[in-house]
């Protein structure tokens, strides 16, 4: 199924592309298989449009609504967390689709890279 894939905030009728850091989007492929590529950064609390259509020229006339995607991760604070030496620190972790055994790495840089 050749075409295009694009993850939307808005409806399939007025796809609006979602800025994800380390997305590509939208994604050409002349099979049935689509690389999005390797999400490092969003808040992943809410559900997104997957809007296929067969060529540019489609985008206007021809979306398909092929679902929802649902991002799994942490959700990213707005704050910096501030801890002092030698006092108990404590993060919470909030965000979708979180395990017990998933595990938080504090870097030294200030970013973080994978």
């Amino acid at each position: 199924v050749a075409g295009s894939l694009v993850v939307s905030t808005s409806p399939c009728s007025a796809p609006s592309a979602v800025a994800v850091q380390g997305w590509n989007h939208p994604v050409l492929s002349t099979s049935n298989c689509f690389q999005l590529g390797v999400a490092v950064a969003w808040n992943p609390v809410r559900s997104f449009h997957l809007c296929w259509y067969h060529t540019e020229a489609d985008v206007s006339a021809h979306v398909v609504d092929a679902g929802e995607v649902f991002m799994a991760g942490p959700a990213q604070h707005s704050r910096p967390l501030i801890c002092t030496m030698g006092v108990q620190c404590s993060v919470e972790v909030t965000g979708f689709s979180l395990f017990e055994n998933s595990g938080v790495l504090l870097d030294a840089s200030g970013a973080c890279s994978h």
